[in-house]
């Protein structure tokens, strides 16, 4: 999450925010319980959470018809083009974690495997000359 808080921070997100932007968006619109087992925040916290997106504009709480106790949440036409416009600055960001990854990767195997190399030559110059192999054993005989 390191190289995504600086994009939450640009939108004035939190992370718990995010998630539960990222829940509703992936999954529609749900109650309370569902949104806390997709966004994997516990309910307190999604019960202030969730008030102060609403007042954002970046989600609706609506009751459901079958019960009215039961609240159903979903994400607003604001909430859905600041996720959009988070998600593409945070998978740009991504993509350069993963690109500079690639690189750093790829230079610190090719240094150990110059350092393997190494290894072996000096191994071998240390034991010498190669010592050939005069006994051969021959292969086992199979019964028909």
């Amino acid at each position: 999450m390191q190289h995504v808080r600086p994009v939450l921070w640009e939108y004035e997100l939190t992370e718990q925010q995010w998630r539960i932007l990222r829940a509703l968006v992936d999954g529609g619109t749900c109650d309370m319980g569902e949104l806390g087992r997709r966004s994997q925040i516990v309910p307190p916290s999604l019960s202030r959470t969730i008030p102060n997106m609403e007042r954002r504009g970046l989600v609706a709480r609506v009751p459901s018809g079958s019960s009215p106790h039961r609240i159903l949440v979903s994400v607003t036409s604001a909430g859905l083009e600041l996720f959009n416009q988070a998600k593409t600055k945070s998978d740009e960001a991504l993509t350069k974690l993963m690109d500079d990854m690639d690189t750093s990767l790829v230079k610190k195997a090719g240094i150990a495997i110059a350092e393997l190399l190494a290894d072996i030559a000096r191994a071998n110059d240390d034991l010498g000359p190669a010592v050939g192999n005069d006994h051969v054993v021959p292969p086992r005989a199979t019964s028909p």
